[in-house]
């Protein structure tokens, strides 16, 4: 499975598949905590997203 799947099952050259993949890794590591904030919720303190009480 890989590239090779999506290009025969979506009708969409290798080069798109890899423009769209290498797009989503870019803004999931956008949107990913930095190593700062990851390493307070690992200490313990509250994270800053969570609204339960």
């Amino acid at each position: 499975m890989g590239s090779r799947w999506l290009v025969a099952g979506f009708g969409v050259g290798t080069t798109t598949v890899y423009r769209y993949f290498t797009e989503a890794v870019g803004l999931l590591a956008f949107l990913a905590p930095g190593r700062i904030d990851a390493v307070r919720v690992g200490e313990g303190e509250p994270d800053p997203c969570d609204a339960t009480p």
